[in-house]
């Protein structure tokens, strides 16, 4: 899909959270972390030298459907537009390039399969990593095939390395890459995309806890319709706006931060398969957020049930009309 197709029409979601400039923090499918540091760099035809996007000051735009990032480089321009499903455990990350010359899109990512706190970060067990030849994806789970993750791309990847890895080092000379071993409880990956002077790609991210049968079934139908997952999302965003009661006054400002808050409580309402959907308490990254007193941090602020915070929360649910979700909470209250 383009970025321009959005003016036209101007569940078990995952939580992509990090920093404005570049890549994402962290993907978290409640209640383990999917991924973490993924990171793009773009090495032009012209010369060897790998630019990473968390270096670049690139145009943002925050909408309340996706997150659209536009860089910028001598004669050449790259967006990166990242959309999650609303309601099924899949991403998005678009990537438009626009060049004079032909250029290579690097990505990196990490996963260590994290049960949130207060679960230990060994719980997991052992991490088993693979390639899958069929769909051009790395598979990611734990040794009990529960937790699994399923990260690749609309086209053929020129490069893939996965490993016990801290990292990958590049050597400019043959343009290859190598991974960086480590002792630490995770697993790496490394994928490398040709693209031409005017080319675009999808990568397509699924996490679920559901079972590698399921996250094979969600991620297949996601790459191979990825634009569907971006207009979920914009109708969704109209749905809450629609649905919900709209109050609209003199100050302008007023009326565009109260449309935004209605948009911003609903991404507070979470689905945990085997427990249930209600409200969490606020998103962080596990860097800034609460670490429970363990070494590799376990939690994404306070992205979890907390019953007074949810109870507060729904009276202001109430007021806007969104029963439904009141009533999932309650039912949720009920269960535990």
């Amino acid at each position: 899909f383009a970025t321009e197709n959005f003016w036209d029409v101007a569940g078990e979601r995952l939580l992509t959270m990090g920093n404005e400039t570049g890549g994402i923090e962290e993907i978290w499918a409640h209640p383990f972390m999917a991924m973490r540091d993924y990171e793009v760099g773009i090495r032009f035809d012209y010369n060897d030298t790998i630019l990473w996007l968390n270096d670049e000051r690139p145009a943002i735009e925050v909408n309340p459907a996706f997150f659209c990032r536009q860089y910028k480089f001598p004669r050449a321009y790259l967006t990166e537009l990242i959309v999650n499903d609303p309601t099924e455990p899949n991403g998005v990350i678009h990537y438009e390039y626009r060049g004079v010359y032909a250029a290579e899109l690097i990505i990196r990512f990490k996963s260590n399969l994290r049960w949130m706190w207060p679960y230990s970060d060994r719980v997991t067990g052992s991490i088993c990593h693979s390639w899958n030849g069929d769909l051009d994806a790395f598979t990611i789970r734990d040794q009990s095939g529960d937790l699994n993750v399923m990260i690749g791309g609309s086209k053929k990847p020129v490069t893939h390395l996965s490993g016990q890895f801290d990292g990958f080092s590049y050597h400019n000379k043959d343009n290859s890459f190598e991974g960086i071993p480590t002792g630490k409880f995770q697993a790496a990956g490394l994928l490398c995309y040709k693209l031409e002077m005017n080319d675009n790609l999808d990568v397509v991210f699924t996490a679920s806890i559901e079972g590698y049968s399921n996250t094979y079934a969600q991620f297949t139908m996601a790459i191979h319709a990825p634009r569907k997952v971006f207009l979920n999302a914009i109708q969704h965003s109209r749905d809450i706006l629609t649905s919900s009661l709209m109050i609209t006054t003199p100050d302008a400002d007023f009326n565009l931060g109260y449309r935004w808050a209605l948009l911003a409580a609903d991404r507070f309402f979470v689905n945990t398969p085997g427990m249930g959907k209600a409200l969490v308490a606020g998103y962080s990254t596990t860097r800034h957020g609460w670490d429970g007193g363990h070494k590799v941090n376990g939690r994404p602020g306070y992205g979890w049930y907390f019953g007074r915070d949810a109870q507060w929360s729904g009276f202001a649910l109430l007021d806007y009309g969104d029963f439904a979700k009141v009533k999932s909470q309650l039912e949720f209250f009920n269960k535990y």
